[in-house]
């Protein structure tokens, strides 16, 4: 599965705002397509490995409640 089979948008405007993205795309599965299976579950958080940084425990944070 890829993200863009899911998501489709057309653009009317000069600019998107993040917000209009961010409600229409599921980040579990953008981050998921990007960093593989989450490493921790807690509640609606998911963590992985920080792609940023040498990373020793998951710190990299998407929180499905609040689409963050």
């Amino acid at each position: 599965m890829k993200v863009s089979d899911y998501w489709e948008t057309t653009v009317t405007d000069t600019r998107i705002g993040w917000s209009d993205i961010k409600d229409r795309l599921c980040l579990e599965m953008v981050a998921t397509n990007l960093l593989g299976p989450a490493h921790q579950h807690r509640g609606d958080r998911l963590f992985w490995l920080c792609p940023f940084h040498d990373d020793q425990h998951p710190s990299f944070e998407v929180n499905l409640t609040k689409k963050l």
